[in-house]
């Protein structure tokens, strides 16, 4: 599918996912994969945002703006316009007693921005691409496992705890642990994509953080 089709299909991706959706970004929708992807990926993060609405988070309202200002600058939303990045912010309001997740809310959207990034980007293949994904995966599977143990060690605190809030914390988890999936597909896929391969980083940042959040709490 040709790199013109898919930077029209995500400059109309608010309207999309407020359920303006004209034939032609149907009809890309259709036949272009990575576009239907993104798509799905984007709905998932919706999906998610609602179903933790009961966590009750407050991110700084920095967080906001500076991703208002990336996407904008992205070509993603719009500016001047009340959208769906407003909606997700809104399933944050409130105070969680438990775990309170700015690292949660970068998280949120770093990996929307990945994906938009490494999609709009021209999809530009050089020789030596097996190497660039070789040396990315090479310098990621420490951090990979690194995190891993932590994750394991950080549960093992919230043993004892009450079940439900064990689960709540899994499912955080797993949230940002879809998100570094996202960031990790985008530098597979444009592996010289600088801003994917920064987005990967910090995703991973963001999680060493909720981690350390989560094992302080529980000790």
């Amino acid at each position: 599918m040709s790199t013109t089709g898919c930077n029209e299909f995500v400059s109309q991706l608010e309207g999309w996912m407020e359920g303006e959706r004209s034939s032609g970004a149907q009809a890309h929708w259709r036949e272009c994969a990575n576009c239907r992807a993104l798509a799905g990926d984007l709905e998932a993060v919706r999906e998610a945002a609602q179903a933790s609405a009961a966590l009750e988070v407050e991110p700084p309202a920095r967080i906001w703006v500076s991703l208002r200002a990336q996407l904008e600058h992205e070509g993603v939303i719009r500016s001047g316009r009340t959208g769906w990045l407003e909606k997700l912010k809104a399933y944050f309001d409130g105070t969680f007693a438990i775990l309170p997740r700015p690292a949660l809310a970068g998280a949120y959207l770093a990996a929307v921005i990945a994906v938009a990034a490494a999609l709009v980007a021209p999809g530009v293949r050089q020789p030596d691409e097996s190497r660039w994904i070789a040396g990315n995966q090479r310098a990621t599977e420490p951090l990979s496992a690194q995190l891993a143990s932590a994750e394991q060690d950080t549960m093992s605190t919230w043993a004892d705890s009450n079940p439900a809030v064990t689960a709540s914390l899994h499912q955080n988890l797993a949230i940002v642990d879809n998100y570094i999936v996202l960031c990790e597909k985008s530098v597979r896929e444009e592996p010289e994509n600088e801003f994917a391969r920064d987005y990967l980083y910090d995703a991973y940042q963001q999680k060493a953080a909720l981690l350390a959040q989560m094992t302080e709490r529980g000790e």
